[in-house]
């Protein structure tokens, strides 16, 4: 299954675009990092199944449901290591976004210098002379040279906040980026622009109006992208200590299905991505997680990741399936029989929206249609370019790459997603959940940005009134797109997405259908 890009593509896929994290991947190398693991052979790709209705190779029976995983006291290695420190820009290594805020800075500082020196060059002195008279015969009416030394103060001053003592408040930038408004402005009115010739000389003007977007853009760096993403940075690393990546702390109900206020997973900006590590050379011992593999033999470690990361995704969609509905903000719809489109936010992951519609068609039949034929599903989603499986873990999971279509004539590019899936059945729901992961067989593309999804995905459930020939058919999704695109807006065409697809389904639905009539078989697994 297959994501696109929300609201201006279609994001048919099994997955859901949240950011995950560097924090799992610690979370994991802290679970294992007393094991020694076997290096894991590689599975080939085999065709997965064919279309149709069948079952899945080896027998007529589902997958079985997975067991909701407890959360562990995995993350407290994090702390141990002092990974959680290091992760906040306090003691160890900086955080991607505030390095990011001091190459700025330097930036500021070089440009400044650069714009001056060219209009040295162009006041009417040549050499050596240009700068004496900008330097050693100083005056606050007739040289620039001051706003090169305002870029000095800033780097100085930010720098040394910043970067050295790695202070969290926004007051040293706010003192510099005041300090250099003030200086700018009384330049203007003080500074001799007739008599430095400054109507022949653009420069005057640029390096005082980029000397003061420079400032301001600094504090907007700071207080608006640095800040908080360290914020939300600890606040995940801080839940981590207490649970296990993405684990949902909550109550239980009569059926003991666990509901949960706060659903938050750990993700990071700086590493969107889950890799599975890497297996020590010369290790004797297999992962206690064996899966089994179709032609028999145990499963790698790497594989033993996948497979932890997919039950995990597993467990958040029966939770989301469970939300209590006082939980879900209306989006657009009115009815699940048409369409309706729900949203949630939820701390640390963002806006979960979720797609409700009735499928007049067998539930597990159409389940086995989508889930197992994902080569299939640009042929009847136009929103989708391309879908084909990397790498089968066993008959129920396995992980994916698919490109979404381009949108607006190319105004937005194509997308590519890998993610890891999960398909079984639990308590008489069909589900089908995935999220982004890493893949050594798909690097980055340079022709695509990679998006990411976050846990969710694909329910389908027999609906009551006709359960042999209609079913109640749910998409869960966390779409981020990357790119230039705000994720406000993405969020905020997230619902046509959903709708739209529905109608790509039902239309696909129709068509199997029509062929069935017509005296068409359908496939079986080969």
């Amino acid at each position: 299954m297959t994501q696109g890009e929300p609201g201006l593509m279609s994001v048919p896929d099994m997955s859901i675009n949240a950011d995950l994290t560097t924090s799992y991947e610690s979370d994991v190398g802290a679970m294992q990092s007393d094991r020694s693991r076997e290096d894991p052979a590689k599975l080939t790709v085999p065709s997965l199944y064919s279309r149709g209705y069948g079952l899945p190779p080896g027998g007529g029976i589902l997958p079985p449901a997975v067991p909701s995983a407890e959360p562990s006291d995995a993350m407290g290695g994090l702390v141990e290591s002092g990974v959680t420190l290091d992760l906040m820009g306090r003691g160890g290594k900086m955080t991607s976004v505030r390095r990011t805020f001091c190459l700025f800075v330097l930036f500021d500082l070089i440009m400044m210098f650069i714009l001056w020196v060219i209009y040295t060059q162009l006041i009417g002195d040549t050499g050596y002379r240009a700068f004496e008279k900008q330097v050693l015969e100083f005056s606050f009416k007739t040289s620039l040279f001051d706003t090169v030394l305002m870029a000095c103060f800033r780097f100085t001053f930010l720098l040394l906040g910043y970067a050295l003592f790695r202070l969290r408040h926004w007051a040293v930038v706010a003192t510099t980026t005041g300090l250099s408004s003030a200086f700018l402005i009384i330049k203007i009115f003080v500074y001799d622009f007739d008599g430095t010739g400054s109507s022949t000389n653009p420069l005057s003007y640029c390096l005082i109006i980029i000397s003061f977007v420079l400032a301001w853009v600094e504090t907007w760096f700071m207080d608006f992208k640095v800040l908080p993403q360290e914020k939300k940075m600890e606040q995940r690393m801080s839940q981590g200590t207490r649970r296990a990546y993405g684990s949902t702390g909550g109550r239980y109900d009569g059926r003991y299905q666990r509901i949960t206020d706060d659903m938050q997973s750990v993700f990071t900006e700086d590493h969107p991505f889950y890799s599975p590590l890497g297996t020590p050379e010369g290790s004797d011992d297999e992962d206690e997680l064996d899966h089994g593999d179709p032609r028999g033999r145990g499963v790698g470690s790497k594989e033993n990741d996948y497979i932890r990361l997919a039950k995990h995704c597993y467990d958040i969609l029966w939770t989301y399936i469970h939300s209590p509905e006082s939980d879900w903000k209306l989006e657009t719809g009115t009815n699940d029989e048409v369409g309706i489109v729900h949203s949630k936010k939820i701390k640390g992951v963002g806006k979960v929206f979720r797609t409700k519609g009735v499928i007049e068609m067998n539930a597990r039949a159409l389940f086995m249609d989508v889930s197992y034929n994902p080569e299939e599903m640009p042929r009847w989603n136009p929103t989708m370019k391309e879908a084909r499986i990397l790498q089968k873990i066993d008959d129920s999971i396995d992980v994916i790459y698919n490109v979404s279509a381009e949108v607006a004539g190319g105004v937005i590019s194509s997308r590519d997603f890998i993610n890891v899936r999960y398909m079984g059945e639990r308590n008489g729901y069909f589900m089908g959940a995935a999220m982004t992961v890493n893949h050594p067989e798909m690097p980055p593309q340079k022709q695509y940005i990679r998006g990411v999804n976050g846990a969710g995905g694909f329910v389908f459930q027999p609906h009551p009134e006709d359960p042999e020939n209609k079913c109640k058919f749910m998409w869960f999704m966390n779409t981020d797109i990357k790119g230039w695109f705000p994720q406000k807006l993405i969020d905020a065409n997230m619902s046509k997405v959903g709708i739209d697809f529905l109608g790509f389904l039902r239309a696909h639905v129709k068509e199997l259908q029509q062929g069935h009539t017509q005296g068409g078989t359908s496939r079986q697994p080969s």
